[in-house]
Parts: C-alpha cells; sequence; structure tokens
C-alpha cells in the first residue's frame, strides 16, 4: 500500500514537472477593462492572458486583445513582463528580467496554474493548458539616463502617451497609483519620489518598478507592458478625462477658425481666428477664465463678463450647456498636447477702453434705436438688429450671439438666449459702441449700414493662428 501510495505521488509530480519540460502555452481569457482608463469600459470581441514556457526556462505574459468593427479589425499584444521561470513543488515561480520582481502560480495535475501573487493585471486569475505554439519573448535593455540636478515635483493627475493613448498612469494626492494599457488595469499600489526617481509599489508584488520624472511633467522608463518605452505626460486631472491641449474646432466657417486651449492651470481660452490681410492673421477672443472639472465636463466662468457655462468633448465632438451656441455639436478637427498661455486683456488698455466709451456715451441725447444692420469699419463684425425684437451678431460669416434685444435709455441690451447673459452697447446718432460684446472688450464703432449688403465671403486658407497674430481691439 506504501509502494503505491510513493509511486503515485511520483506519477503526480511527473506530470506537473512535465509541464514546463517543453514550451508550453497557457491561456487566461475574458479579461476586463476598467471605468478608472480614460478609455472606460472598452469592449473587446475577444481579450485573454498567454503564460508562454520555454525548455530554456524563459517565459513570456502576454496581454491580447482583438475587436472587429465595420470597417477594421484591431489585434494587439502586449508584452506585459518577461524573464526566467523555476517551480519547487507545486509552485511555479516567473522572475521578471527587467524589474526583478516575481509572479508566483499554484500549479495542479489537471494543468492549471492559479495566480496566487503578482500585478493586479494576474492576481487571482487561472490559466488553462493550450495546445498552440507560444508567443515569442522580446528581450529588452536600456540606457540610464543622466540625473537631473533640478528636483521635480510630481503633480497628481492622468499621465499618457498622448491624449487617448494606450499607456496610461494616474497619480493621486494620497501616494496612489494606477496604471492601465488600453484600458485594462495592469497594477495598482502605492508610489512615492526619491529625488526624480519615482518607485511605484504594486500591492500584489514584493518588489516596485520605477521611472523618472523629467521637466514639463514628463513621465520616462520602463514600466510593466511599456518597454520601448514611451513617454507619459500629464493630459489632464486624475478625476478628470478632460485633456490639457489646444483644440481646433470646426465651426461651420469659410473665414473663422477657432481653437479652444485648455490649460493645466485651469485656465481656458477660445479665439477665433481669420485672415485679416495676406500676410496677417486677427485673432479674437471670444472667451476667457477659469474653469473645474467633472467627468467629461467643463465648468467655465468668463473671467472677463463673469458668466458661467459648461462645455464638454465626448468622442471629439463638442457639447455645450448654457454656452455658445456657435461650439454646440462641432467637431474636434485637430487636438495638440500643447498649451499656450492665457493672457487677460491689460490694465492700460482697459482703461482707454473705458476713457472712449465714456466719452461716446456722456456726449449723445436719448435716442430710439435703428433698426438695420450695423458694421465696423473693417467689415469683421456686424450686428443685425431685427424690428421685431431679435438680434444677431456675426464675426466674419460666424454667428456669435443671437437672442432678444431691448433698449433702457441710449442703452441697447443684447440678451444671448444660450448664454442667458446680457452684453451692452451704447446708442449714438447712426452707429453703436460696444461695451464688450463677445470677441471683444469694448470700444467697437458699429455703423448703421442703409443698404443692406451681405459681406462677400473670400477663400483665403487660413494660416497659423500662432505668430504673428494680433487681438482685435
Amino acid at each position: 500500500m506504501v509502494i503505491k501510495l510513493f509511486f503515485t505521488f511520483i506519477l503526480i509530480m511527473f506530470t506537473r514537472f512535465g509541464l514546463f519540460a517543453q514550451n508550453q502555452l497557457f491561456e487566461c481569457s475574458n479579461i476586463q477593462t476598467t471605468d478608472i482608463s480614460a478609455h472606460g469600459n472598452t469592449v473587446y470581441n475577444h481579450s485573454s492572458l498567454y503564460l508562454t514556457l520555454t525548455d530554456d526556462k524563459e517565459y513570456s505574459l502576454v496581454l491580447s486583445r482583438s475587436s472587429f468593427g465595420l470597417f477594421d479589425d484591431v489585434h494587439s499584444a502586449t508584452q506585459i513582463s518577461y524573464g526566467t521561470y523555476y517551480y519547487t513543488d507545486t509552485v511555479l515561480f516567473l522572475r521578471d528580467a527587467l524589474f526583478g520582481f516575481v509572479i508566483e502560480l499554484n500549479t495542479d495535475e489537471a494543468g492549471m496554474l492559479v495566480v496566487r501573487k503578482g500585478l493586479n493585471l494576474v492576481l487571482g486569475k487561472t490559466f488553462v493548458i493550450r495546445k498552440d505554439n507560444g508567443f515569442p519573448i522580446t528581450h529588452f535593455s536600456f540606457d540610464k539616463k543622466k540625473k537631473n540636478s533640478n528636483i521635480l515635483k510630481l503633480l497628481n493627475g492622468r499621465y499618457m502617451n498622448c491624449a487617448s493613448g494606450s499607456y496610461e498612469l494616474i497619480i493621486y494626492d494620497n501616494q496612489l497609483y494606477e496604471y492601465c494599457i488600453d484600458g485594462f488595469l495592469i497594477s495598482n499600489g502605492t508610489w512615492c519620489q526619491k529625488d526624480n526617481l519615482l518607485s511605484f509599489k504594486d500591492n500584489g508584488l514584493e518588489l516596485p518598478f520605477y521611472a523618472t520624472l523629467e521637466e514639463n511633467s514628463i513621465i520616462t522608463g520602463p514600466l510593466p507592458g511599456n518597454n520601448k518605452p514611451h513617454s507619459l505626460l500629464r493630459v489632464s486631472d486624475c478625476y478628470s478625462n478632460v485633456y490639457y491641449g489646444t483644440y481646433e474646432i470646426d465651426i461651420n466657417s469659410n473665414l473663422v477658425n477657432c481653437e479652444l486651449i485648455i490649460n493645466s492651470d485651469h485656465t481656458y481660452e477660445i479665439q477665433l481666428c481669420f485672415q485679416a490681410t495676406d500676410d496677417m492673421v486677427n485673432c479674437a477672443v471670444l472667451s476667457y477664465g477659469h474653469y473645474s472639472t467633472a467627468n467629461n465636463s467643463l465648468y467655465l466662468h468668463d473671467d472677463f463678463y463673469d458668466y458661467d457655462w459648461e462645455l464638454s468633448i465626448i468622442e471629439n465632438v463638442v457639447n455645450v450647456g448654457g454656452g455658445y451656441a456657435l461650439l454646440d455639436g462641432k467637431a474636434v478637427l485637430n487636438y495638440r498636447n500643447e498649451t499656450v498661455e492665457v493672457l487677460p486683456p491689460n490694465d492700460d488698455y482697459l482703461a482707454k477702453i473705458k476713457a472712449r466709451i465714456d466719452t461716446f456715451i456722456t456726449g449723445q441725447n436719448d435716442l430710439p434705436l435703428v433698426a438695420g444692420l450695423y458694421e465696423d469699419q473693417n467689415h469683421d463684425y456686424s450686428l443685425r438688429i431685427n424690428d421685431t425684437g431679435k438680434y444677431q451678431l456675426y464675426l466674419k460669416d460666424a454667428l456669435l450671439s443671437d437672442g432678444d434685444w431691448s433698449q433702457k435709455d441710449n442703452i441697447l441690451i443684447l440678451h444671448d438666449t444660450h448664454l442667458n447673459h446680457d452684453f451692452q452697447i451704447a446708442i449714438g446718432n447712426g452707429s453703436l459702441m460696444s461695451l464688450g460684446i463677445p470677441g471683444e472688450f469694448g470700444g467697437t464703432i458699429l455703423t448703421l449700414i442703409k443698404t443692406k449688403e451681405s459681406n462677400q465671403e473670400t477663400k483665403t486658407s487660413p494660416k497659423n493662428r500662432r505668430g504673428g497674430c494680433s487681438r482685435i481691439k
């Protein structure tokens, strides 16, 4: 009886050790994404983890995902870890070649492997043996970078290789982090900083992995699965999917280009730019100020006009709540992970505008408003006052504001029904002076055009709207 039990034990152990006597492939299928990622709960048609064991005592751990659409198929395979393996009794140990951490798996006679220690991605997962060939192992090496003498501060936020990029590291204020690839949670745990070296300790591992903090909030260095490595830029707050940078928005205009600038210091600016001459582009500031975020939404406060509104960008489409109808439902043409400093109007300039406005107002008597079409001398702005009590304000061919108008003494009040905000214009004899309307800060003279002619559209191609641009005064 004892001899029989001994041979049974030998047979079981031989079966287990035999699993690793030649190239073997194990699969853990139906890996799920996480909603903490900017990718949200992305649905893949097939997603699996593949563990390859070679007869050279090497292993590779690969995350594979596939999605099938009407026009294209996406197949991606990312090597999360590789190195050497060994086993004792019923435990298989995988030692990562880059970071030195160890993944432990329990083995059984049925050929299944259960992870008992490892990255969040694999912790608790069960691998089943497959008959297919394993994935090839890719080996990496890295050059150590020179130490930066300037000590930098790691800011909380979402770091990605680009907006909506594959690699995503979320840094929280409470020393916690979450690291994802294409929406799959690879690792989470605690982080710490020493000089410009960042240490990430996964909750399921004994050893951390490292990265380097560089100027302009850039994180570099190999992370599991990011073996090239791709640099990660700070693109948003940690609790928001709104990306910092410059968005070019299609506002359905042949003459005016629109850019939305979102900065990491929680300032914003919307610029409207158009060709003024063959070699000059003018830029008007539609709105500027500060914002707060919640999920995909920006809650904007205009610092000059003192009104609040909401904007979101979902799947490259702008949605506006209580704001400029000019932007609502419009498409994002281009996004650049760069920001431009938001510069409020100079105090001296505003003082000169106020003096000009005061002089204009005191020189006027109470005059009835004449309905019609008003334009500035450069034919940039046009204001149509209808005798039905409605108005429309244009910059070139772009409708900036529309709603209801009323008159109080010698002041024309424009109530934008989308913004739910009033703009004011002083009434003169056959002319109007802006006290501040969308796109400028006041002082613009609009003259009544008796013969109502439509503006002639020029097909001049837009130029770069940064450099050589001047704000409309």
